[in-house]
């Protein structure tokens, strides 16, 4: 295994430049290159046509389609240079929980952007930045995404946005 991965190019995107650091200190004797976000790169929005005096708030609960924008403009160019720039196996080194995980989709939407939807990816997860326990994640690395933990971190995002703007625009309305 360790000869195998020896002679691949590795782009380690983590979460948090702490955990980039660590990374990239305890995976120094592999062709790697890591760059790391904070935290959330993309969200979403309501779709335009349910702009602050557009609708009725209760009808804001039948959004079925969000819009997405990007939360932090100054990573995702860097992101998309990085890409741009490298050729390699993404690795999504994000944490390890249904938060990590819609981060890792965040990310690897930027990576299909750019690259295409074929381009490789794989899933490294660690829960502590022990050198020891980097390196046994990265030789056990996953080729997938936990795609229930994406779903689950989206229906709560979207449940979250929905209810805020649906009550928020109601008590508003009330205190007119």
């Amino acid at each position: 295994m360790w000869t195998r991965l020896k002679s691949k190019r590795f782009l380690i995107v983590a979460e948090k430049p702490s955990v980039g650091r660590s990374i990239r200190k305890a995976l120094s004797k592999y062709n790697v290159e890591v760059i790391s976000v904070r935290g959330h790169v993309l969200d979403v929005d309501l779709p335009d046509e349910y702009g602050w005096n557009n609708v009725d708030p209760i009808r804001i609960f039948d959004v079925r389609e969000f819009k997405t924008v990007i939360r932090d403009p100054e990573t995702y160019r860097r992101l998309r240079k990085f890409f741009l720039e490298n050729d390699g196996i993404l690795v999504l080194a994000t944490d390890n929980d249904s938060e990590g995980e819609l981060i890792a989709y965040e990310i690897l939407t930027i990576w299909w952007d750019v690259k295409g939807k074929e381009a490789p990816y794989m899933r490294m997860r660690f829960n502590s930045t022990e050198d020891e326990e980097i390196n046994r994640a990265f030789m056990s690395m996953e080729n997938d995404l936990n795609w229930r933990w994406v779903h689950k971190a989206m229906l709560r995002r979207n449940f979250d946005l929905i209810t805020g703007a649906a009550f928020t625009r109601y008590l508003t309305f009330l205190c007119r």
